[in-house]
């Protein structure tokens, strides 16, 4: 068989799947194009907080914890609004999570300030 042969053949092989062909191989234990997509998106937002969280870090060695996790905070919510547009409900509900967390650990910062000031 020669090389051109077998480029001949490769459309038919390579055809596009019909939606039953989608259905069973969803239904079989295989990823759905959406999920795929989402999972790399999930993936890039966490490559990009990991990346905030050490220039965070790295900006406040010597500021102490309660910079750095405001700084946490500001990155969570910069990266929502940017990602807010193109990611699925899952994803916003998870990165809505860190934020509602990172809010209760920052009213806990702002009280225990206000408190030094006060006291």
């Amino acid at each position: 068989m020669m090389f051109s042969d077998a480029l001949c053949a490769l459309p038919a092989a390579t055809s596009r799947p019909k939606a039953s062909d989608a259905e069973s191989h969803k239904r079989s234990g295989g990823v759905s194009v959406q999920e795929g997509i989402a999972a790399q998106l999930s993936e890039k937002i966490a490559l990009a907080m990991t990346i905030w969280v050490l220039f965070a870090l790295i900006l406040s060695i010597n500021a102490g914890i309660e910079v750095f996790l405001t700084l946490i905070l500001i990155g969570v919510l910069v990266i929502r609004e940017l990602t807010d547009s193109f990611t699925p409900v899952r994803i916003k509900e998870r990165i809505d999570f860190f934020i509602y967390a990172f809010l209760i650990v920052f009213a806990v910062i702002v009280v225990r300030r206000v408190w030094e000031i006060l006291g």
